[in-house]
């Protein structure tokens, strides 16, 4: 196993017992972000580096969270932040400041590989249900484990919580490798 996997394995499994409230959180964010780093090329890395603010001390994964953080300043990127489907229709077809656009990207990158980012619009995609502790794969995510057996507005049990927590691990290290993967073809 080469390093940069293990340091995506060390740091999603780093988080894996952190409560999964309020969604991907800042912590998810992080941790695509961390992954994506990992695995730019030297080309790609360069120009990251040379993009991101110097109070991000060279760390793209300190930025993920930046997109949440100005939404209020922002107000017309709230609605990139997620898509709601009508219920139960589990496929969705999608048809100039660089810092900033690179900090979104990073962003959006992760919310597009949490699964109720992509969710229901009568529980505004998950954000209506009360739970205490590529897009249409999120919706298929959604779909098969988030939204399959889940309690509206109670506590989750140990059980469905474990059964979904590698959904999680899955999402946050493809969210990661494709942030990546898409940074890499950018910057060649």
């Amino acid at each position: 196993m080469d390093f940069r996997m293990f340091l995506a394995i060390f740091v999603v499994s780093l988080f894996a017992g952190v409560p999964l409230s309020n969604a991907w959180g800042t912590d998810g964010h992080y941790m695509v972000c961390k992954i994506a780093q990992s695995y730019l090329t030297s080309t790609a890395s360069s120009a990251v580096l040379k993009l991101l603010p110097s109070s991000a001390n060279g760390n793209l994964a300190s930025m993920c969270s930046w997109a949440d953080n100005v939404r209020t300043s922002y107000p017309w990127s709230s609605a990139l932040h997620y898509i709601d489907t009508p219920d139960n229709l589990c496929t969705y077809s999608y048809s100039n400041n660089l810092t900033q656009a690179l900090m979104f990207l990073s962003h959006f990158m992760g919310d597009v590989h949490q699964p109720l980012h992509v969710g229901f619009t009568t529980d505004a995609g998950g954000n209506g249900i009360t739970v205490y502790c590529f897009a249409s794969e999120s919706i298929q995510q959604a779909c098969s484990y988030a939204y399959k057996d889940a309690p509206n507005g109670a506590y989750l049990s140990d059980t469905y919580y474990l059964s979904r927590k590698s959904v999680v691990n899955t999402r946050i290290a493809q969210g990661g490798v494709r942030l990546a993967n898409f940074l890499n073809q950018i910057f060649v």
